[in-house]
């Protein structure tokens, strides 16, 4: 069928079509023929713009679009939300809430921008203003489902763990078949300790969208979960997910320094003790670094999860797992050989 005689508004419908069914390539050849037939559709770059940001590694095209539909209508609130979300994407949360809050000062009973405002405070790693964001964009749209993840996700990050099975329950029974909710539900069952459902939530997640990076990365780390240490070093990270910058920096400076001044304070006969906590501090230090690595080279055996491995992770896990091992045999080589 020729495209000829199809108006602008009829790519870009085309365009809205393919983009529901996750069809980005495609629908954004569409909203560039219809850019190509009216310049000046702000509209059309919007949506090249969510299409762009879907796409890996398109980030920067989507911020180009979605600032060209800015300078056509400053005035639309939806535009400087999206804006928000690529600012995000590109690791610039400071702009991306100020962006948010451009969209809410001209449209402040839009649920959009209050779900853009709750991505920029996550990304800030402020996890009860991000509460406060969800929930004022739920209060507006009780159909947003990005909010109520976004509200999950919040209330996960400050522990309240009571809340946040109740909020993925309700969620859950709203739509079974929604991956983001299966993602959520995923990270709150690992945070809980309860790997084999987190497995089960993140592989149902990965069935309904085979793109989730979230549910990739939560699966990955309930397969290296099965390992009692590294089970411990998740307990650890979700510890300090929640804590502030501050308080990280404080647990951080914190140990460092009580190892160093467990060496002062431990000294003559009980010197050994001074040295155990230093040896202790060092191979934790070293464990934050390495547990990711060690992890993924314990999965290289695993015949199904090595297949959730990227080959920079296969790579890294190479080296890692194969730096730790010919340590150990150069370690006991020494023993041996005195």
């Amino acid at each position: 069928m020729s495209d000829e005689g199809i108006s602008s508004s009829g790519y870009v419908q085309r365009g809205l079509i393919l983009k529901e069914q996750g069809r980005y390539p495609e629908a954004e050849g569409f909203f560039r023929d219809a850019l190509a037939q009216n310049p000046h559709d702000a509209f059309a770059f919007m949506q090249l713009s969510a299409c762009q940001l879907q796409m890996q590694g398109r980030e920067k095209d989507a911020l180009q679009s979605i600032e060209r539909a800015l300078q056509i209508e400053p005035g639309e609130a939806a535009y400087h939300g999206m804006c928000s979300f690529i600012l995000c994407a590109l690791k610039r949360p400071a702009d991306a809430l100020k962006s948010a809050r451009e969209g809410i000062a001209i449209s402040p009973d839009s649920s959009f921008v209050f779900t853009a405002e709750a991505q920029a405070f996550l990304s800030l790693e402020k996890w009860a203003d991000a509460e406060n964001s969800a929930r004022q964009a739920l209060s507006l749209d009780a159909d947003n489902t990005s909010a109520a993840n976004q509200l999950a996700q919040a209330l996960r990050l400050q522990n309240k763990m009571a809340e946040n099975a109740d909020q993925i329950a309700g969620m859950l029974a709203r739509d079974p078949h929604d991956a983001y909710t299966h993602s959520s539900a995923g990270w709150a069952a690992l945070q809980r300790g309860e790997r084999a459902v987190a497995e089960q939530h993140f592989l149902e997640a990965l069935r309904l969208d085979p793109n989730s990076e979230n549910a990739r990365s939560g699966l990955l780390n309930s397969f290296r979960a099965r390992s009692p240490l590294y089970r411990g070093f998740l307990a650890y990270s979700f510890w300090m997910q929640r804590l502030s910058k501050g308080a990280r920096w404080g647990v951080i400076l914190g140990l460092y320094f009580g190892s160093r001044f467990a060496r002062t304070i431990f000294t003559g006969s009980l010197a050994p003790v001074g040295i155990a906590i230093g040896v202790l501090y060092a191979l934790f230090v070293l464990w934050v670094w390495i547990a990711k690595g060690v992890g993924n080279f314990i999965l290289l055996f695993d015949r199904f999860a090595k297949h959730a491995l990227r080959r920079n992770e296969k790579i890294e896990a190479c080296f890692v797992g194969g730096g730790i091992c010919a340590g150990i045999l150069m370690l006991v080589a020494g023993f041996a050989l005195h």
